[in-house]
């Protein structure tokens, strides 16, 4: 081998060895930028979760709201329709009482 050809190769086998270098260090940087994508992904999706199981909470206490507000319309509503008959009751006492007391006054 010349001394021409021998520098030639040194010189391949250095610029394969920068290229490595280069190419690890590139390969290095993108399973970095990977591992963090990949955790701000995971980190994303938590919050996303988080936000979600809160959101079902507040659904939930809504509807334990809902059914305690139709539970108090109805008790209410129950309640008013105890009173119209107590009051039905009362009007129909009050004639009674009025037509015996007018049948006395007036022959």
């Amino acid at each position: 081998m010349t001394e021409f050809e021998i520098k030639r190769l040194t010189k391949r086998v250095a610029d394969l060895e920068k290229g490595y270098k280069d190419l690890s260090t590139v390969y290095g940087r993108q399973k970095l930028i990977s591992f963090e994508t990949v955790s701000k992904s995971i980190a994303a999706f938590e919050h996303t979760k988080n936000g979600m199981q809160g959101l079902q909470e507040s659904i939930e206490n809504i509807e334990d709201i809902m059914r305690q507000t139709a539970k108090t319309i109805d008790s209410l509503a129950k309640g008013q329709a105890h009173l119209s008959g107590m009051v039905i009751k009362c009007v129909e006492r009050i004639d009674e009482l009025e037509q015996k007391n007018t049948g006395k006054d007036h022959p």
